[in-house]
């Protein structure tokens, strides 16, 4: 009897791990990813990141702090601040936001604005959505 106890131990706790992996799925597919500043710099081709081909998170401050980055309208775009050290986070559609305001300023050609936008992409769909033609 032991071993039927096991086996519907296991099988429940085999349930609800593929139930509970589903579900996770399901909510994280309906929330935006969030990055933080270094995370949100690199969609910007440059030479100052850490990797060497992109900007650094010091540009993304820069920017923000002098309120260089700006919606069409004129509105300062401004992230999102947690925490008691008010850390910014970034979601695709901010640093897309970015990407615009920095190309209508002329910081940024349409050669790496494109670059931006393919960056976004691989975040927002993953490299096998671009595999073979797909």
């Amino acid at each position: 009897m032991a071993s039927d106890g096991e086996s519907f131990s296991t099988l429940v706790e085999t349930l609800s791990s593929e139930l509970f992996s589903e579900r996770t799925e399901q909510v994280l597919a309906g929330m935006d990813k969030v990055y933080n500043t270094e995370d949100a710099a690199a969609f910007f081709p440059g030479k100052s990141g850490k990797d060497g081909k992109s900007k650094s998170d010091q540009w993304m401050y820069w920017g923000l702090r002098n309120k260089i980055f700006i919606y069409s309208d004129g509105t300062p775009i401004e992230p999102k601040q947690i925490g008691k050290g008010k850390r910014r986070r970034f979601t695709l559609s901010i640093i897309e936001e970015i990407a615009l305001s920095c190309y209508r300023r002329g910081n940024l050609k349409e050669d790496e604005l494109k670059e931006v936008f393919r960056r976004i992409l691989l975040a927002k769909y993953g490299e096998s959505a671009f595999e073979n033609g797909a």
